[in-house]
């Protein structure tokens, strides 16, 4: 199974209008209204947005990393915070 990836459906919406507007590009105009209709039909998504943070290496404070985000002391080095869930992959900007 695939990565679910979201997208802005309003803008695959738009290019599949461009498609209808290019004389250029043979097409069948009731498979792209049915397309169309589908994509209106899809459940709208809840998300929210990745935030971004880096492990704290500061053995003055603690001998395990603290979250860049939320400033909690962790038991580990993973690639997200067990407190805030930020994502840790950003660079450290020294």
């Amino acid at each position: 199974m695939s990565e679910v990836r979201p997208v802005d459906a309003d803008q695959v919406l738009l290019i599949i209008e461009k498609i209808k507007e290019n004389r250029d590009i043979p097409k069948n105009y009731g498979t792209l209204l049915d397309i169309e209709r589908r994509i209106r039909e899809l459940p709208t998504l809840d998300y929210e947005p990745v935030v971004h943070a880096h492990w704290i290496k500061d053995i003055s404070v603690s001998l395990f990393p603290i979250c860049s985000n939320c400033n909690v002391i962790n038991a580990n080095y993973s690639n997200y915070c067990g407190a805030c869930g930020a994502k840790m992959d950003e660079e450290v900007k020294e």
